[in-house]
């Protein structure tokens, strides 16, 4: 295990959760202990450490398959994939597993022999191969499901509506990062950017889109990340919400007026749209803010992109990041994992909005050398009105990640939807009989 770490947490680290092992250390109690020790209080070391809730990247990898044929051979046939063997993959188009040739050591005993995840980046492409039976399972937008379902297919959604879609602003370098702001982006100027971020919020019929586009299954996320179930809440969000983020098309036209900007004179804004695996709604969703910007005074480009190209260029923070924005569907997490992941400038760098309150709220709940629940709250309580009342991205909905599937092959499918993939638990697909 140890050398799974040393391999996971070198300097060329792609893992969002590498920062959370800043300054710790590790040895091998012995061959199935590993003794982590860290310099200040880590509560969310569980989640880190696991493929559950708070999407843990830390994956126990085989030292003697290392030892053996190296990286090399890992890539050729990597260990550690359940009770299905890995057989191919093609770059872009899909990757491909079998049944393994005995028993899982959990038990497992999957019913299909084999699986495919194929990435289509069509919607309706996807449902044309869903119902042709070239594919047997399928993610598709809320508006085909229902058309799917007319079909004959049933759904299969996640046992809890932990998913959540924001629209996150490149560029917004407030506190880390100075070196890489540029004043002249109209959303992250100091002056009036301000005022164009609400603009935008205040631009969307959020209510149309969720009866709509996710045929009223959601609900309003007032804060990107934050829930009252997750502990730290402010009742005022709640109370402000319809003065700072309601619908109001004329308010946000004179906000974008304020800024300099209006229909005879709109501001560039590109939408980096790409497909990504189990989330359907995101090119939706943002295709649907080109009805409610362009009346405001706001040019919307959408630029078919991968998922890699848009995340190097936010972790890189990019001049390419900062003509725009990015949609994201992200699994619920622990808000501290969350801070240190996305809001922090000591994270992946995902979320295009740092501040001196993010950082210095961060420093501070890395310092704690005890368990000070009532500290942890304050600090998270700051953060969350900085970007609240600073309108940092662009909240949208909680919903629950569903999939639609052949009747006449699967049975059924029961997935968490927390995993780092949303959708997992492969062996628990069920043939029908």
């Amino acid at each position: 295990m140890v050398a799974a770490f040393d391999r996971i947490l070198g300097e060329d680290s792609q893992v969002s959760a590498v920062s959370f092992f800043n300054g710790a250390t590790y040895e091998a109690l012995d061959e199935n202990t590993v003794k982590l020790n860290f310099p200040t209080i880590k509560l969310d070391t569980p989640s880190i450490l696991s493929r559950g809730f708070g999407g843990g990247e830390i994956m126990m990898l085989s030292k003697h398959q290392f030892d053996d044929v190296g990286v090399e051979g890992f890539d050729e046939q990597p260990a550690g994939t359940g009770s299905y063997q890995y057989l191919g993959r093609e770059i872009g188009q899909g990757i491909w597993f079998e049944k393994a040739p005995g028993p899982h050591w959990r038990g497992e005993n999957p019913d299909f022999n084999e699986v495919e995840l194929r990435w289509v980046r069509e919607d309706l492409t996807r449902l044309a191969a869903l119902l042709t039976g070239e594919i047997h399972v399928a993610a598709l937008s809320r508006e085909l499901q229902l058309e799917a379902g007319r079909r004959g297919m049933q759904p299969a959604a996640a046992g809890v509506p932990t998913n959540y879609l924001t629209m996150f602003l490149g560029g917004q370098y407030y506190g880390a990062y100075q070196d890489d702001y540029d004043p002249s982006v109209p959303w992250a100027n100091p002056e009036t950017g301000i005022k164009v971020r609400q603009a935008m919020n205040k631009a969307i019929n959020r209510q149309e889109m969720l009866d709509h586009v996710l045929k009223g299954d959601g609900e309003l996320m007032l804060l990107t990340q934050y829930h009252p179930v997750l502990g730290t809440w402010n009742d005022q969000w709640e109370a402000d919400w319809e003065e700072y983020y309601g619908y109001d098309v004329e308010a946000a036209a004179a906000l974008m007026a304020e800024a300099g900007f209006s229909p005879e004179n709109p501001m560039p804004f590109t939408s980096y749209n790409y497909f990504s695996a189990d989330e359907p709604e995101t090119a939706v969703m943002l295709e649907a803010l080109i009805n409610y910007w362009q009346p405001i005074g706001i040019d919307v480009t959408l630029l078919d992109s991968e998922w890699g190209t848009v995340r190097s260029n936010y972790r890189e923070r990019t001049d390419f990041i900062k003509k725009g924005g990015w949609g994201n569907v992200i699994t619920m997490r622990s808000l501290t994992n969350r801070l240190r992941s996305w809001s922090s400038a000591q994270g992946v760098g995902g979320a295009g909005y740092y501040s001196d309150i993010i950082e210095q709220n961060y420093a501070a709940y890395q310092a704690l050398e005890t368990i000070d629940l009532e500290r942890i709250n304050d600090l998270l309580l700051e953060v969350g009105n900085d970007k609240f009342y600073n309108f940092a991205d662009i909240p949208f909905f909680w919903f629950s990640l569903t999939v639609m599937y052949n009747p006449e092959v699967v049975e059924s499918w029961t997935f968490p939807g927390t995993a780092g993939s949303k959708t997992s638990h492969w062996h628990l697909l069920k043939a029908a009989q």
